[in-house]
């Protein structure tokens, strides 16, 4: 009985004594520029949205980053309405810098929907919409100048998957749709 108490004693002192855990939680509004591939140079509207991620102590972490670009492909005067839409998946390999994890390098890749819109509406001469499974990769950098906020920035490669093969089986292979994408925010980590 008293061996008992004594080791639930020396555990709840452990619990008790262990240092609090921190949850590296992190939430980024982004805007940016696309770039490349199929992008049109003469419609430069920003790339705006959100990541939500998880970086603790590792190196290892992952986000979800939805983005949404009007005017894509060109003005909507010439073609109509027209947008890029992708929601990724993706895990962080970033090593931490300085104490409190304030400077992370990393490099990012991951998989999710690549959808694009051109039409639609009623004056429109084309309703054309795409729902692609696509792949991005990139490289990027968080620093934060208190625990809790900080600037991010970061490049990526986006490419839409298809299947090659439209019979029976399933062969994966890049699509003809890509473009580059450079992104900024803040970054709010909790």
């Amino acid at each position: 009985m008293n061996v008992k108490k004594v080791l639930l004693l020396g555990l709840l002192a452990t619990v008790l004594a262990a240092p609090s855990a921190r949850a590296d939680w992190f939430v980024s509004p982004l805007v940016g520029v696309n770039f490349g591939g199929d992008t049109n140079e003469d419609s430069r509207k920003p790339p705006v949205g959100v990541s939500l991620g998880y970086m603790g102590a590792g190196v290892i972490g992952f986000e979800t980053t939805f983005l949404y670009t009007p005017q894509f492909f060109n003005d909507s005067d010439l073609i109509g309405d027209n947008n890029v839409m992708s929601w990724m998946g993706n895990v962080i390999i970033g090593a931490p810098i300085g104490t409190d994890r304030q400077i992370r390098p990393y490099v990012s890749g991951g998989v999710g929907l690549l959808r694009s819109r051109i039409g639609g509406d009623a004056g429109d001469l084309f309703d054309i919409s795409r729902n692609d499974f696509g792949v991005n990769a990139g490289v990027g950098v968080m620093g934060f100048f208190t625990p809790n906020v900080g600037l991010r920035g970061d490049v990526r490669y986006f490419r839409s998957v298809s299947d090659s093969d439209q019979g029976d089986g399933f062969d994966v292979d890049f699509g003809d749709f890509d473009f580059w994408q450079v992104t900024a925010g803040l970054a709010f980590r909790f």
